[in-house]
């Protein structure tokens, strides 16, 4: 059994919706230590979601869309925080499960592949790039084209969130 624990973001603002100054979308956020998404997952017949159900149908989606052919997959979500309150919730908790996914079965997929198989990070990247690297982010383009420019500006103490870089166990 695996646990995955995500970040929530703040998404401070777009840059250049309109390519007027080169960058073509991108933006600026804030990743936050607190609330969480947090979940266990372990290799099933077929799949199921249990616990907290607030994004049980994302999540089944998320992660049918990257297992293999005849495998499953129990998600038991122990920890949300509530959808449309500007914390990120629907690309950490299909990242959440897609990283599941990736890691019971050896994928070996990149965040950015699996934020492109489960169709997030398709504006700014932010929350995609919050869930793989944490900390004060500063990006340009958009999916697999995101460009980090700035990251980990934070004192050090300030904790390390991202799900795909230490918090699997």
């Amino acid at each position: 059994m695996i646990e995955i624990t995500t970040p929530c973001r703040i998404h401070m603002t777009l840059i250049d919706m309109n390519a007027e100054i080169g960058r073509v979308d991108g933006g600026a956020g804030l990743t936050l230590s607190s609330p969480n998404i947090k979940i266990t997952a372990e290799e099933a017949d077929g799949v199921s979601i249990e616990g907290l159900q607030g994004f049980a149908d994302r999540m089944k989606k998320a992660a049918e869309a990257l297992l293999p052919a005849g495998k499953g997959i129990k998600i038991n979500v122990l920890e949300l925080y509530p959808a449309h309150v500007g914390f990120g919730s629907g690309t950490q908790s299909s990242l959440a499960a897609a990283a599941a996914v990736n890691e019971l079965y050896g994928l070996g997929k990149s965040v950015r592949e699996l934020a492109l198989a489960v169709k997030r990070g398709g504006t700014s990247g932010i929350g995609v790039t919050a869930f793989e690297k944490g900390d004060l982010l500063l990006t340009e383009g958009t999916g697999l084209k995101t460009k980090v420019l700035l990251c980990r500006l934070l004192p050090a103490e300030c904790p390390r969130t991202s799900a795909f870089q230490g918090r699997l166990s």
